[in-house]
């Protein structure tokens, strides 16, 4: 089932404040498909979210071949997140 192909595999979280930061303490959202729930991630201490996105894309094209969408031009909030994640299968 392909349907989904075009929406984004990588979505951003925003901090507390509502503001996008790719750096340190946001996190991001793993979107997969096929009927697998999302799940969201932080960065520790010593590494930035942005470091992560850029590894998770490069795996992705090295080993399977695929580009991973990222959206960058919105972000959820961990609340957002919450709600929305019942929906998202």
């Amino acid at each position: 089932d392909f349907r989904d192909m075009d929406s984004p595999a990588i979505v951003l979280l925003s901090d507390a404040f509502g503001k996008k930061n790719v750096d340190h303490g946001s996190g991001f959202v793993l979107c997969p498909l096929y009927g697998r729930k999302s799940k969201a991630f932080q960065a520790t201490s010593g590494c930035t979210t942005s470091a992560i996105i850029s590894n998770l894309t490069k795996t992705a094209k090295s080993t399977v071949g695929l580009s991973l969408s990222v959206e960058t031009s919105q972000t959820l909030t961990v609340s957002e997140y919450i709600k929305q994640r019942g929906s998202w299968l």
